[in-house]
């Protein structure tokens, strides 16, 4: 671990350099390295260019629009650039990354792997959980304090008991710019141990009560189903008075009507329809006969077949 006031003068290329001595001594995967050389060392040209001397979040954020076309954080950006970002940061601030070991689901044959100093509330607080949740739930927190108790070490905090609350602040920062769910998750954990670690006497203080509140949206998604006001609505709102409009027409009527699948319509061919016995023949894993009704979207099938050409 450096001391932040060094690693906060560092260059792009040396912070980045540094990054990457750090992850290894920390054990990371040599094909994870490789990864996180790559990112940094294509960071570090695109400051150069920039005429940018030392990282900022901003820099990184620009770089990941410029050269990924992405956002910073969102979800759909690549895990492995974000996280080569955040460790940027981290190490800049902190003079240390947080490892994020691959953790063995617990259980009952399974050693614990946590401080003599901690394991008596470490292993409190996960039996606790275990009450409630399920083993990959409990898997997953256990992983959690794993990480968290390696952060403790790290600054010096060998006893539970020790922790004070500005080393709090300094582990919440320090996943502030993650994903929504990543915050809430974290956010929830560290409020089960607080909470826990109060009531049983591990500690003389509950930080739970000072954590930030992590706000989560539930987007609404789509309908999985229309009812038939709305299929009406979508098939009156298509204009059929273009070729494309009436292919896209009797694509709706295909598939709102009979039942068929997007890959059965896509797979149609004149010859499948049979318009004097009114069926029509489908292949998917067996041959399927549709039969087509007595209305006028049938009608509207058959007069329009010469058109689609």
């Amino acid at each position: 671990m450096l001391d932040p006031a060094i690693t906060k003068e560092l260059s792009v290329k040396k912070l980045s350099d540094a990054v990457i001595n750090h992850i290894t001594e920390l054990g990371y995967r040599p094909k994870t390295i490789a990864i996180h050389s790559t990112t940094l060392s294509r960071l570090a040209s695109y400051c150069e260019a920039q005429g940018a001397e030392q990282f900022t979040m901003e820099i990184g954020n620009k770089f990941v629009w410029d050269c990924y076309g992405m956002v910073f954080g969102d979800k759909d950006t690549s895990r492995k650039v974000n996280r080569a970002i955040r460790m940027m940061a981290d190490f800049q601030k902190y003079g240390s990354v947080s490892r994020r070991p691959s953790v063995a689901r617990p259980s009952v044959a399974t050693p614990k792997v946590f401080s003599e100093e901690n394991k008596a509330l470490f292993e409190g607080v996960l039996a606790d959980y275990r009450k409630v949740a399920v083993e990959n739930s409990v898997a997953k927190y256990y992983g959690f304090l794993l990480r968290f108790e390696r952060f403790m070490k790290e600054r010096g905090v060998i006893h539970f008991s020790q922790l004070e609350l500005q080393y709090v602040n300094v582990y919440v920062e320090s996943f502030a710019d993650a994903e929504r769910n990543t915050v809430r998750s974290r956010i929830g954990n560290l409020k089960r141990l607080f909470t826990y670690a109060y009531e049983n006497g591990y500690h003389h203080a509950n930080y739970s009560n000072v954590l930030p509140t992590a706000t989560y949206r539930m987007y609404r998604r789509l309908p999985e189903t229309f009812t038939p006001d709305e299929v009406e609505r979508i098939l009156e709102s298509i204009n059929r008075q273009s070729p494309i409009g009436k292919r896209n027409y009797a694509i709706m009527l295909l598939i709102a009507r009979l039942g068929l699948r997007i890959s059965d319509v896509f797979g149609l061919k004149f010859g499948s329809i049979d318009w004097h016995s009114k069926t029509i023949s489908i292949t998917q894993l067996w041959h399927c006969i549709v039969i087509l009704p007595e209305n006028s979207n049938s009608k509207f099938l058959n007069e329009q077949r010469f058109k689609f050409i």
